[in-house]
């Protein structure tokens, strides 16, 4: 029982964060810190993780990473980071080779991704 009401709080709080990020015109650094705690919190620490374990990811890295690890979609992403979906391409693209990784979904391995 206390596990299904864990999982129901954290997809409760992931829907919020969703929520949030979405309807922000602009994401300032400081909302990028608070996306960035909301996660940590229920995924133990996963972007100190991240940095950790792939030190050349940017900030700009670390935010697709959070979005994708929130199950945004690729048409989300692209709005609330204010690219071109093909300029999202390119940074999926970029991502595999900095964290050197060979997958046919980067989402997917975040997702997924354990540290």
């Amino acid at each position: 029982m206390m596990q299904n009401e864990n999982n129901l709080s954290r997809q409760m709080q992931i829907g919020d964060l969703k929520q949030f990020i979405y309807s922000s015109k602009h994401l300032t650094q400081g909302d990028w810190k608070d996306v960035e705690r909301v996660v940590d919190s229920f995924q133990d620490d996963f972007i100190d993780k991240i940095r950790t374990t792939y030190p050349l990811l940017s900030e700009d890295d670390i935010h697709i990473i959070l979005l994708l690890r929130i199950d945004m979609s690729n048409r989300e992403i692209t709005r609330v980071c204010d690219i071109l979906l093909e300029s999202f391409r390119k940074r999926r693209y970029r991502l595999k080779k900095k964290m050197n990784i060979e997958c046919d979904s980067i989402a997917d391995f975040i997702r997924n991704l354990q540290l």
